[in-house]
């Protein structure tokens, strides 16, 4: 159930105007800005019935790097994360990176 939500969000990245293959699970292999870096960081909550483990949310992190300022790219992604979490997300931090040159905003959210 884990692994069907991850291909989920993964699948619903792939959607944004950089294309899929600018959108990569763990790691990118040399891509040139911009391109999208997610990772599941670990589960959020779980709960329990019956003495037993039950569901699990997933706590993960997007990573978008680009070298355009005002990027519309960031405003897909909000929106993205909107309609597929609702309030369970939230934009961490937009740093500029002086040995890279891009601009790297991170999100974080719980699915």
């Amino acid at each position: 159930m884990i692994q069907a939500r991850l291909k989920e969000i993964h699948d619903a990245l792939a959607t944004l105007s950089i294309g899929a293959k600018k959108v990569k699970h763990y790691y990118h292999d040399r891509m040139s800005a911009p391109y999208v870096l997610w990772a599941e960081d670990g589960p959020a909550d779980y709960f329990n019935g019956d003495n037993r483990r039950g569901e699990w949310t997933i706590h993960g992190t997007i990573d978008f790097f680009t070298k355009t300022e005002f990027d519309p790219v960031f405003d897909e992604i909000q929106k993205l994360l909107n309609d597929t979490f609702g309030s369970r997300w939230g934009w961490l931090s937009t740093q500029y990176e002086d040995g890279t040159g891009l601009i790297h905003h991170e999100w974080e959210f719980v699915a």
